[in-house]
């Protein structure tokens, strides 16, 4: 992938995919479903996972 082509997919996963992925891992958390099994299925580390649901908390 060119250097241009790597920081549009960057770009648009930021914009794009991170976010559509947290609310879809908020709701998975909400159901009961631990960090690292979200992190699983999303493609996306556990830790992020983690860090998503600890906001979300911080902000009720």
């Amino acid at each position: 992938m060119s250097s241009s082509s790597w920081k549009i997919s960057a770009i648009w996963d930021s914009i794009f995919v991170v976010p559509q992925a947290k609310e879809i891992a908020l709701s998975m958390a909400a159901d009961g479903m631990k960090a690292e099994k979200i992190a699983h299925y999303l493609k996306v580390s556990a830790a992020m996972v983690q860090n998503w649901i600890d906001e979300s908390m911080s902000v009720v």
